[in-house]
């Protein structure tokens, strides 16, 4: 009777499994949706652009080298004092740090060029994350552009680009935060239809279909606003996942 028991039990977690993974997640049937994919439509590198987040999706901080800049170098009380204030301050959009970036804030009043090279490494403690990278390789092979979107200063993107080129090569273009474009980022609607030129100047015509990539939610929905389709990023077997069930990516 316990061996029948267990074989019932076996087959039901079995079934229950099955049913569980067999399931198309939510962010998949958005992306069908948005993509008109169950209306017939489709998606191929002649009429999709990439748009890829840094932060977060391909690249993280590096906590130790973080840490090791910061009480290595001169200043690192007040310095610990300002980064607290400068993030305390970002998300009422203080006067005192909006239009700012951490390493403008940071090296504001300051002119030790000793000061402001720690500084610089500081907000540059990034690495770069193995399976992301090569999901954007996997992307690029099956055909399609890839264009760099993110919130990133142009100080730490133009640091990462000369210490990573094999990375950064694989964008077509690149869409960051710069003091020219007076420090727009994704929370101004003005980003998207900047990226949307840039794409239909990279592609060379005006694109059917973006696809972005974010670990922001409020970006996603943004992003939505001027029908940019988008994956909110959690994990690269997540997205991957999608893409590939989707049938935008080979398997």
């Amino acid at each position: 009777m316990k061996i029948i028991r267990n074989i019932m039990m076996i087959a039901l977690l079995c079934a229950f499994t099955f049913s569980v993974t067999a399931k198309p997640s939510k962010q998949q049937e958005k992306l069908n949706t948005c993509l008109k994919l169950d209306q017939g439509g489709s998606v191929n590198p002649n009429n999709t652009v990439f748009l890829i987040d840094f932060h977060n999706v391909f690249a993280f901080t590096d906590w130790g080298a973080a840490w090791n800049s910061l009480w290595y170098n001169p200043g690192k009380f007040s310095k610990i004092f300002r980064i607290a204030k400068y993030y305390a301050q970002k998300p009422f959009h203080t006067k005192s740090v909006q239009g700012f970036s951490l390493l403008q804030y940071l090296n504001a009043g300051y002119e030790d060029t000793t000061y402001q090279a720690a500084n610089l490494l500081l907000v540059n403690s990034f690495k770069m994350d193995t399976p992301a990278v090569t999901l954007l390789k996997k992307i690029k092979e099956d055909g399609y552009k890839l264009i760099l979107f993110s919130n990133t200063p142009e100080t730490s993107i133009e640091w990462q680009v000369r210490a990573h080129p094999e990375v950064f090569n694989l964008f077509d273009a690149k869409w960051y935060r710069r003091i020219a474009n007076n420090n727009i980022t994704k929370k101004h609607a003005e980003s998207f239809e900047q990226v949307k030129v840039l794409s239909q100047e990279t592609l060379g015509h005006q694109p059917e279909h973006y696809i972005f990539i974010d670990d922001t939610k409020g970006n996603i929905t943004r992003a939505a606003r001027a029908d940019i389709c988008g994956i909110l990023f959690t994990s690269v077997n997540q997205t991957d996942e999608i893409l590939t069930n989707l049938g935008i990516l080979t398997k």
